[in-house]
This record gives structure tokens, sequence and C-alpha cells, in this order.
């Protein structure tokens, strides 16, 4: 390959920190409910505009006026949706999904997987390593690393942490993401979550083009 012809590692850069972006956001909104500062962000005109060009409307599904009414709402619908809601249904845990119940195989692989790639588990967490909110946790750590080594010209081990991505994506978040977050986006009791749930399925369609994987559940 020609220098005029290698790839803009700025650019990858950028496009790996605006991927590790919506990771943290998407594991953010899944390890707990939104609080007053977030509601905020994702109503203003800046951020709602970028989310509306994935078809995500979140100023019409946080239209309640009434601010603590809404944030009330919000953590009823977090426990209703994620944590006593109908399980397998709903259960955020790859090892639920995978065989029923939780800490199961997927969960130590997860744990083992973090190691792997020298990174902590988020921090004022107590989730299992498999629950969905980590699994973004570190995939936009994953992300934020490829970013910080093409910026810093070291192609090889840019090319390490994006493999990391891409075998995470195959070997976990693909494998359950998609069905969950289709039927998070469908039945969710809450038009947030039915939001998330949307944003997600279609996040992680990109995210499977953009490793060239195959998904094993369509979220159409």
């Amino acid at each position: 390959m020609s220098e005029s012809t290698q790839p803009n590692q700025t650019e990858l850069a950028e496009e790996a920190d605006s991927r590790a972006d919506i990771h943290e956001f998407l594991s953010r909104v899944y390890l707990e409910e939104p609080d007053s500062g977030l509601v905020q962000a994702l109503k203003s005109t800046e951020v709602s505009e970028v989310f509306l060009d994935l078809g995500i409307n979140f100023p019409e599904a946080l239209a309640e006026e009434n601010q603590n009414e809404l944030l009330e709402q919000l953590a009823h619908a977090y426990c209703d949706t994620f944590v006593t809601g109908e399980e397998p249904v709903f259960s955020p845990h790859e090892s639920v999904w995978e065989s029923g119940c939780l800490e199961g195989k997927a969960t130590l692989l997860v744990e083992k997987f973090y190691t792997k790639c020298s990174l902590g588990l988020p921090k004022n967490s107590s989730e299992f390593p498999d629950h969905l909110g980590v699994e973004f946790d570190l995939m936009g750590k994953l992300a934020r690393k490829e970013a910080e080594y093409r910026l810093k010209q070291q192609i090889e081990q840019a090319a390490n942490y994006h493999e990391f991505q891409r075998s995470f994506l195959k070997n976990h978040l693909l494998g359950w993401g998609p069905e969950f977050s289709t039927k998070v986006g469908r039945w969710a009791s809450h038009p947030f979550y039915r939001q998330i749930g949307k944003l997600t399925a279609e996040f992680l369609k990109m995210e499977a083009e953009e490793f060239e994987l195959d998904m094993e559940f369509s979220t159409n």
C-alpha cells in the first residue's frame, strides 16, 4: 500500500472515539437509571440531533414536564425492565440468555477477557461482568485504547485493541445483545427504554458491519 493510500490514523482515532462515546453512553444507561443531568443532556438540541440521525427521539420519550415526576418514572421503569421484570426476556446478563441462570460460563469468560486486555471492571458497580452495561463498558475502554494508540501512530498496538473489540463482539455482545435489545425496544414499559432498546439494536448492527461480522439475530 502506497503512502498516499495509508489509512489516516487521526481519522481512524476519531472514529474509534465516536464509537467509544456510544458504548460509554449505553453502559451508563444499562448500569443505572438516568439522573437529572443525563435527562437534560438528552433533551438538548445538540445531543438529541445526534440520536435523531439514528432514528432515536429522546425528547419525545422524555416529554414529562415535571422533572421529579419524570425521574421517578424512569427509576421505576429501570427496575421494572431490568431488575424485577420477567426473566429471561429483559435480564441484561449474557449468562441468562446463554444458559438461563446468573453467573454462568459467560460471567467468567467476560471477566477473563477484561484481564486479558489489562483492563479493570467498572468502578462503583457491583454488577456481574456479563451484565450488558459492563460489556459496553469494556467495548468503550477498548475503543478508547485504539484511539489513543492511533493518535500516537503506534499502529500495531492500535490494531491489537481493534482486534480485541472484534473478538468480544463476535464471542459475546453479538451473540445475545441484538435479541435482548430488540425485545426491550418493543416491550419496555417506558418509551425512554424502548428508545434505548432501539438504539442498542441499531448500534450493534452498525458494529457488526464495521467489523464485518454476522449477527445471529435479525433486529428487523
